[in-house]
């Protein structure tokens, strides 16, 4: 090829090794990068150097690649200057017989020797081969597009010293690129089908090599779009080794885990004799592979009758030849990012010559790829286990938290109201009644939170009134407003109120929201709720004379244990916006926060969807009226001392017969000797669950059944409910409504 002009060298690369393939074709798309190219005309530079590079590796043992530019007058215009993009791969084997008939398309080799040179010709706007005994040296040319700037020799020399800073590529890297490039290759041809039907009968008819390429990297990218959506070890396992076994036509694939102890495991087969393996002890796996299987990389035989085979090799052979036909045999090595080996792929065939030299580079390339799938899925297997021990760690805290919080507003909540007590006691009680609830209601938002960020939040869908659940959470908040001394106005002048929702979930809403106001506005601030139809939108806004929020916080009061500078002197975790906001945009509609800045008070203004349906009867919760004296003998449960005591304590001055009992074997005791109305037990006994208790009660004598545990997420709730207990109530639990569940069940309810 003509090099007049002035010519500039880039780079020079050796091809001593497969991964030098990858190497070279990542630092020909640099280059050609840099020269400004851009598109396929990249993937169109790389593929034809990756070509020309197999062939000097494969069947001349290696070679060299040097890549320059060459700038000289433009043939169409003396004035301007043209730049051209040459790479020249060389190499000293043996020459291409026959090569006027290879360039001619004419051609089949057995061997691919040649395959890819007429393929590389068309990526490329020249291609000129010239071979002999001493080797074969392909020069490639690229026009680099007019609308690059034209670089100077100065320009040019800076970038090659560039370019030899660069620290060598890694063929990882290479293989991602090739797959987002396959990716986007796929998606222009959707854009223009007519097009690539028409390139791909050209090349389907002049380039057998280049289309062998696109087919492997087609397969790698399906084999990498599978092991991207499967997150858990064993099926990711299997998926490969099914892919893989049917690509190769294997009779048998395999996969075995390095356990680093000297130990292979036998994880998943497939195949026509995949049940060759059943039954292969540790023993046997362990003497099947050599000790240097991880450096040795892969072992093939093409045929067990003629080959020579090494002692890696016999070793697999001697394995799989004892449970099954073998004459060809290939075990690829699993290394990870370290190179420390992981696992192997084995896959066997009854035939002779059953693995191709297609089949061979794509399990090499899909080794790679298992090795980052294993590493995610066990990832995947370690942060799932975290949040399994978190979720345990949330129900553990919170039946140890409301546990003792259980005896104290059982007899809080009973005295209350006795009238056998003054007036100033029976305030003081009502403080510790508070002051308990508010502690629930930590707990119950720190679980409330950790089933929103988990997505497990399930809604009910009911025609709610919300006018009705703001009348309620005033109703409720009422004592905190005329504690502190607030001036409370309520305007719902909305002529439209009825919405689809969760009612409980709204309510908590709103009273989170509420309760945000009262905490901030300090005594004789006062509070504004109002209400306005906004198109399809029930606009709510609770407006406050408080410490205000500077503009800068205005989002991150919505943000878990966040509560801005506001956060210091007020306390809370920090959870009931956060939580607001969750249910909220879980019923389509959106929260969000205004202020002036600090000390000029804060709206927090709520939208939600209207709706025309009628809202549903009784579905705003009304505190419990006293039952009547009660009626039945009850069979009461639990290991907790105070709680067993207090409840039965109460239950037995409600006119109740109570038998306490402080353990599983005690109450099957008790269900054997005696009859009894109703059964109340805890969910965590020290001798077994209560969910195993009910089942064994019923056995015995069926009982309408209360659960009262301090379990409270809503798996704890729907096991109870399949176990059969009727009514699951989390503690602490206030006594009347305790009393509320029990007069209805013993009524029949």
């Amino acid at each position: 090829m003509s090099t007049g002009g002035h010519l500039t060298p880039l780079a020079f690369h050796r091809i001593a090794a497969e991964t030098d393939i990858v190497l070279t074709r990542q630092r020909a798309r640099e280059i050609a990068r840099a020269l400004g190219f851009q598109g396929q005309a990249l993937t169109r530079i790389s593929t034809a150097v990756s070509e020309i590079a197999r062939n000097a590796f494969q069947y001349a043992g290696g070679g060299t690649a040097d890549f320059s530019v060459l700038t000289e007058p433009h043939p169409a215009d003396a004035r301007r200057l043209r730049q051209t993009f040459l790479i020249n791969v060389r190499d000293k084997g043996p020459g291409i017989a026959r090569l006027d008939e290879i360039l001619s398309g004419n051609f089949r080799s057995e061997t691919g020797l040649g395959l890819g040179i007429n393929g590389s010709r068309r990526l490329m706007d020249r291609a000129d081969v010239t071979t002999g005994p001493g080797g074969t040296h392909v020069a490639l040319a690229k026009v680099v597009p007019p609308v690059a700037s034209t670089r100077t020799p100065a320009q040019l020399e800076e970038l090659a010293a560039q370019l030899a800073a660069v620290p060598a590529p890694r063929p990882l890297e290479e293989l991602r690129i090739q797959n987002q490039e396959l990716v986007a290759a796929m998606e222009e041809a959707r854009k223009r089908q007519e097009e690539v039907v028409r390139v791909n009968r050209e090349l389907a008819e002049t380039n057998t090599g280049v289309l062998a390429l696109y087919d492997e990297l087609e397969t790698l990218n399906r084999i990498s779009v599978m092991l991207a959506s499967k997150l858990e070890l064993k099926p990711l396992i299997q998926s490969i080794v099914d892919v893989t076994t049917g690509l190769t036509d294997a009779d048998l694939g395999a996969f075995f885990f390095w356990d680093g102890d000297d130990a292979w495991n036998l994880y998943a087969t497939s195949g026509t004799c995949a049940g060759a393996l059943s039954g292969l002890r540790s023993e046997a796996t362990r003497e099947m592979f050599h000790p240097n299987f991880a450096t040795a990389g892969m072992s093939h035989i093409d045929d067990l009758e003629v080959d020579d085979i090494d002692d890696g090799a016999a070793r697999i052979v001697d394995t799989l030849s004892a449970r099954m036909s073998v004459r060809s045999c290939l075990a690829v090595p699993v290394l990870e990012s370290r190179q420390a080996l992981m696992g192997a792929f084995v896959f066997a065939s009854a035939r002779p010559g059953a693995f191709s030299e297609r089949s061979k580079r794509i399990l090499n390339s899909v080794s790679t790829q298992a090795a980052v799938g294993i590493e995610k899925a066990r990832l995947f297997q370690t942060v799932a286990a975290a949040s399994e021990a978190k979720d345990q760690f949330f129900a553990t805290l919170s039946h140890e938290l409301r546990t003792p919080l259980n005896p104290a507003l059982a007899i809080i909540s009973s005295l209350q109201d006795d009238p056998r007590l003054s007036a100033e006691v029976r305030e003081d009680i009502a403080i510790v009644a508070r002051n308990i609830r508010l502690e629930a209601r930590l707990i119950d938002d720190l679980l409330e939170f950790n089933r929103l960020i988990k997505g497990k939040v399930d809604l009910t869908a009911e025609a709610v009134d919300l006018h009705a659940l703001i009348r309620n959470v005033v109703q409720i908040c009422s004592e905190d407003i005329e504690q502190k001394g607030h001036r409370l106005s309520v305007d719902l002048a909305s002529p439209r109120s009825v919405i689809i929702g969760d009612s409980a979930r709204l309510q908590q809403v709103l009273w989170n929201v509420l309760k945000n106001a009262i905490k901030f506005t300090p005594a004789g601030g006062s509070i504004a709720i109002r209400t306005r139809e906004a198109g399809s939108m029930l606009e709510i806004s609770v407006a406050d004379s408080g410490c205000g929020i500077e503009p800068g916080e205005l989002n991150r009061i919505f943000n878990a244990f966040d509560q801005g500078q506001r956060s210091s002197g007020f306390g809370g975790l920090g959870l009931g916006l956060s939580i607001a906001r969750g249910f909220v945009h879980l019923h389509h509609g959106e929260i969000k926060a205004g202020s002036a800045g600090a000390g000029q008070g804060a709206t927090v203004t709520i939208s939600l969807p209207l709706s025309d349906a009628s809202p549903a009867a009784s579905l705003v919760p009304r505190a419990a009226e006293t039952p009547p004296a009660g009626h039945g003998h009850i069979l009461l449960v639990d290991d907790h001392h105070d709680t067993l005591r207090s409840l039965a304590r109460l239950f037995t001055r409600r006119g109740f017969q109570v038998t306490p009992i402080a353990s599983g074997a005690e109450a099957i005791a008790a269900v054997e000797k005696e009859s009894f109305d109703l059964l109340i037990s805890d969910l965590g006994l020290p001798d077994c669950s209560g969910i195993d208790l009910v089942a064994k009660i019923a056995a015995i004598q069926p009982l309408p059944a209360i659960a009262l545990s301090g379990y409270g997420m809503e798996s704890d709730l729907a096991e109870s409910t399949r176990a059969g207990f009727r009514v699951h109530l989390t503690k602490p639990v206030d006594f009347e409504q305790l009393m509320v569940a029990v007069e209805k069940l013993l009524d029949g309810g």
